[in-house]
């Protein structure tokens, strides 16, 4: 599946390198992500962390966590990678990729859709016009279903370099 979101662009490198230590860098960002899984994703948590997800010594998977202040779309990614640190540096590097549920929550209600539509209609008549038309509404409805989830990815993905910036500038 993550080929397949690669070659239709629903999956993005992403590379980021941090002036800070590793060590630094994991109790940040740990202190900053919520483990917790809770219904809607945290909407209604009372804590005011970030991104929902595990952190480790070497690897990151999170998401942003659903708030009144984020975007409906930066929901629609997450992020999987690796980070290693130096000295006084840190780079992250992973990819950023839709989430595989949401993809198929938007999809398959699309599928079922056009599959009842389709038999419905080849039960009544032959018209090949209704016909043309229905495939264009699918090739439309499809359109706007990976428009919304391609704008969701580069919400998610300039959310995280900005959450992942700011977090060495905090104390």
């Amino acid at each position: 599946m993550g080929n397949f979101l690669r070659k239709i662009k629903l999956a993005e490198d992403f590379t980021l390198n941090l002036n800070l230590s590793k060590a630094e860098f994991t109790k940040k960002l740990s202190n900053n992500t919520s483990t917790e899984l809770t219904f809607l994703g945290g909407f209604f948590s009372k804590n005011n962390k970030s991104f929902l997800g595990v952190v480790t010594d070497d690897s990151i998977k999170i998401r942003p966590r659903k708030g009144l202040s984020t975007s409906n779309y930066s929901q629609a990614a997450e992020l999987n990678a690796s980070y290693s640190g130096k000295a006084q540096s840190v780079k992250i590097e992973g990819i950023i990729q839709i989430n595989k549920k949401y993809f198929l929550l938007m999809l398959i209600p699309v599928l079922l859709y056009f599959s009842i539509v389709l038999s419905l209609f080849t039960l009544q008549s032959n018209n090949i016009q209704m016909l043309i038309a229905l495939f264009v509404q699918f090739i439309i409805m499809i359109g706007v279903f990976y428009f919304i989830l391609r704008k969701g990815l580069k919400i998610t993905k300039d959310f995280f370099e900005k959450e992942l910036f700011f977090l060495t500038k905090n104390n």
